[in-house]
């Protein structure tokens, strides 16, 4: 056995592994990605801005809308209103022309009253107003207000309509105005 006073040359020298030289090309590649991807992203940001402006313009476009809408409802509310009082008012008037054939003798003024009161009708029917029901009705607080009870002798007729002072009207749900009434009431036999 050779003798040799270093120990390490018993061991193969060891080479170093080679190292490649390194491809500028892929970072030059990787900055125009990276250039790319800023203008695309430059653009998508003025897109999103220009979608944002033109979602806040409508927005505000639809805020207009509906406050011209609620402004225009609330006209509206107010003119079916006024027409509704008139209505009532030329109601008044031939209902209470109606009550007065009963105490003139004239039959040119009856037959006037009775055109009146069917043209009247008529022209509930065609808008949809109808007459509260009255007398020999059921008394209903939703669409009647008693103004005064009279005695009756047979409970059957207490909370009976017995007469109308003025006539109620309704359109669809909508209460115009409640009659006024005068209802029956049932004493138990006694008289009052």
């Amino acid at each position: 056995m050779p003798s040799s006073n270093n120990r390490l040359d018993i061991f193969e020298p060891i080479q170093a592994p080679e190292i490649p030289e390194p491809d500028y090309g892929v970072f030059a590649t990787l900055n125009d990605i990276l250039k790319k991807v800023g203008r695309v992203g430059q653009r998508t940001t003025q897109t999103i801005d220009l979608l944002r402006s033109d979602v806040n313009e409508a927005v505000e476009q639809l805020k207009d809308d509906v406050e011209q809408n609620r402004l225009r409802q609330n006209e509206l509310e107010s003119s079916l209103k006024s027409l509704e009082t008139g209505l009532l008012d030329f109601m008044d008037i031939i209902d209470n022309l109606h009550g007065a054939v009963e105490k003139i003798d004239d039959p040119a003024f009856v037959n006037a009253v009775e055109v009146a009161v069917r043209a009247k009708d008529q022209i509930n029917q065609r808008i949809g107003i109808q007459q509260v029901p009255g007398v020999g009705s059921r008394f209903d607080n939703q669409v009647h207000f008693i103004a005064n009870s009279k005695p009756v002798q047979n409970e059957h007729q207490d909370g009976f309509i017995l007469e109308i002072i003025e006539n109620g009207y309704v359109r669809g749900p909508r209460l115009l105005r409640k009659a006024t009434v005068v209802c029956g009431k049932w004493s138990g036999g006694e008289n009052k």
